[in-house]
Protein backbone atom coordinates (compact mmCIF):
# COMPACT_ATOMS: atom_id res chain seq x y z
CA UNK A 1 0.00 0.00 0.00
CA UNK A 2 2.78 2.48 1.01
CA UNK A 3 4.53 1.73 -2.68
CA UNK A 4 0.71 2.12 -4.02
CA UNK A 5 0.45 5.75 -2.39
CA UNK A 6 4.01 6.88 -2.90
CA UNK A 7 3.25 6.02 -6.70
CA UNK A 8 -0.11 7.64 -6.58
CA UNK A 9 1.74 11.26 -5.35
CA UNK A 10 4.41 11.29 -7.58
CA UNK A 11 2.24 10.85 -10.45
CA UNK A 12 0.55 13.76 -9.34
CA UNK A 13 4.13 16.32 -9.06
CA UNK A 14 3.77 17.15 -12.96
CA UNK A 15 0.75 19.35 -12.28
CA UNK A 16 0.86 19.71 -8.21
CA UNK A 17 4.49 21.33 -8.05
CA UNK A 18 3.82 23.76 -10.58
CA UNK A 19 0.19 24.91 -9.13
CA UNK A 20 1.73 24.44 -5.66
CA UNK A 21 4.38 26.91 -6.05
CA UNK A 22 2.18 29.16 -7.67
CA UNK A 23 -0.18 29.20 -4.50
CA UNK A 24 2.74 29.07 -1.94
CA UNK A 25 3.72 32.58 -3.67
CA UNK A 26 0.69 34.35 -3.57
CA UNK A 27 -0.43 33.27 -0.17
CA UNK A 28 3.30 34.05 1.21
CA UNK A 29 2.39 37.49 -0.34
CA UNK A 30 -1.28 37.81 0.89
CA UNK A 31 0.27 37.06 4.75
CA UNK A 32 3.37 37.81 4.63
CA UNK A 33 2.22 42.04 5.22
CA UNK A 34 -0.21 41.07 8.12
CA UNK A 35 2.33 39.18 10.96
CA UNK A 36 -0.63 39.44 13.57
CA UNK A 37 -3.44 37.68 11.62
CA UNK A 38 -1.16 34.86 10.13
CA UNK A 39 0.08 34.22 13.73
CA UNK A 40 -3.77 34.19 15.03
CA UNK A 41 -4.60 31.89 11.78
CA UNK A 42 -1.43 29.34 12.47
CA UNK A 43 -2.54 29.32 16.31
CA UNK A 44 1.05 30.55 17.81
CA UNK A 45 -1.41 31.76 20.39
CA UNK A 46 -2.73 28.32 21.44
CA UNK A 47 0.68 26.62 20.50
CA UNK A 48 -1.03 24.05 18.26
CA UNK A 49 -1.31 24.77 14.13
CA UNK A 50 -5.02 26.02 14.30
CA UNK A 51 -5.90 24.50 10.80
CA UNK A 52 -5.80 21.24 12.31
CA UNK A 53 -8.32 21.72 15.23
CA UNK A 54 -10.64 23.46 13.23
CA UNK A 55 -10.59 21.05 10.54
CA UNK A 56 -12.81 18.38 13.35
CA UNK A 57 -15.60 21.16 13.87
CA UNK A 58 -17.36 20.61 10.86
CA UNK A 59 -17.18 16.77 10.82
CA UNK A 60 -19.40 17.42 13.96
CA UNK A 61 -21.31 19.81 13.44
CA UNK A 62 -22.49 18.38 10.05
CA UNK A 63 -23.39 15.18 11.67
CA UNK A 64 -25.43 17.83 13.67
CA UNK A 65 -26.88 18.47 11.01
CA UNK A 66 -28.37 15.57 9.75
CA UNK A 67 -29.62 15.00 13.71
CA UNK A 68 -31.75 18.03 13.48
CA UNK A 69 -32.63 17.38 10.57
CA UNK A 70 -34.18 13.58 11.53
CA UNK A 71 -35.70 15.60 14.19
CA UNK A 72 -37.64 17.83 11.55
CA UNK A 73 -35.80 20.85 13.62
CA UNK A 74 -35.25 22.74 10.23
CA UNK A 75 -34.68 25.93 11.27
CA UNK A 76 -31.83 24.56 13.76
CA UNK A 77 -30.68 22.52 10.95
CA UNK A 78 -30.43 25.21 8.61
CA UNK A 79 -28.66 27.49 11.40
CA UNK A 80 -26.16 24.85 12.46
CA UNK A 81 -25.40 24.43 8.55
CA UNK A 82 -24.01 28.02 8.52
CA UNK A 83 -22.14 27.22 11.09
CA UNK A 84 -20.54 24.37 9.66
CA UNK A 85 -19.66 26.02 6.54
CA UNK A 86 -18.13 29.30 8.49
CA UNK A 87 -15.76 26.72 10.02
CA UNK A 88 -14.92 24.80 7.18
CA UNK A 89 -14.11 28.19 5.47
CA UNK A 90 -12.04 29.20 8.82
CA UNK A 91 -10.56 25.83 8.33
CA UNK A 92 -9.45 26.55 4.83
CA UNK A 93 -8.19 30.33 5.99
CA UNK A 94 -5.58 28.53 8.58
CA UNK A 95 -4.02 26.20 5.87
CA UNK A 96 -3.98 28.66 3.79
CA UNK A 97 -1.96 30.74 6.04
CA UNK A 98 0.16 27.41 7.67
CA UNK A 99 0.73 26.74 3.84
CA UNK A 100 1.99 29.94 3.61
CA UNK A 101 4.32 29.55 5.90
CA UNK A 102 6.38 26.66 4.41
CA UNK A 103 9.62 27.16 3.76
CA UNK A 104 10.24 24.92 0.73
CA UNK A 105 12.40 22.68 2.43
CA UNK A 106 10.74 20.14 2.36
CA UNK A 107 9.94 17.93 -0.72
CA UNK A 108 6.46 17.33 -0.27
CA UNK A 109 5.59 20.47 0.57
CA UNK A 110 4.88 21.97 -2.98
CA UNK A 111 4.46 19.09 -4.88
CA UNK A 112 1.81 17.82 -2.13
CA UNK A 113 0.55 21.23 -0.79
CA UNK A 114 -1.79 21.17 -3.25
CA UNK A 115 -3.58 18.02 -3.29
CA UNK A 116 -3.46 18.40 0.33
CA UNK A 117 -7.81 18.61 0.47
CA UNK A 118 -8.36 19.46 4.05
CA UNK A 119 -5.15 17.92 5.43
CA UNK A 120 -2.47 20.32 7.08
CA UNK A 121 -0.21 21.36 4.08
CA UNK A 122 3.46 21.86 4.11
CA UNK A 123 4.59 19.05 6.54
CA UNK A 124 4.07 15.22 5.67
CA UNK A 125 2.69 14.86 9.40
CA UNK A 126 -1.06 13.90 8.75
CA UNK A 127 -0.96 13.53 5.34
CA UNK A 128 -0.23 10.95 2.62
CA UNK A 129 3.57 12.24 3.01
CA UNK A 130 3.59 9.83 6.01
CA UNK A 131 3.27 6.77 3.93
CA UNK A 132 5.85 7.70 1.03
CA UNK A 133 8.79 8.93 3.71
CA UNK A 134 9.49 8.87 7.28
CA UNK A 135 10.12 11.86 9.51
CA UNK A 136 13.71 11.64 9.12
CA UNK A 137 14.07 11.86 5.14
CA UNK A 138 14.76 15.97 5.09
CA UNK A 139 15.81 16.45 8.80
CA UNK A 140 13.69 17.95 11.83
CA UNK A 141 12.76 21.17 11.20
CA UNK A 142 12.22 24.65 13.59
CA UNK A 143 9.07 22.98 14.95
CA UNK A 144 10.24 18.91 15.31
CA UNK A 145 8.18 18.17 11.77
CA UNK A 146 10.20 16.77 8.81
CA UNK A 147 10.27 20.68 7.60
CA UNK A 148 11.41 24.02 7.86
CA UNK A 149 9.13 27.03 8.45
CA UNK A 150 9.97 30.24 7.62
CA UNK A 151 8.06 32.08 10.69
Amino acid sequence: MDRWLARLVAAQGRWAKPFGDFNNRWLKALFRPIPAIRDLLNGRWLGHPLHGVLTDAPIGILFLVIVLDVLDLRTAADVTLIVGILTMLAAAVAGAADYADTDGTCADADRTGPTDAGRRGGCPEGRVGWATHGADDHGPGRDGHSCGHSR
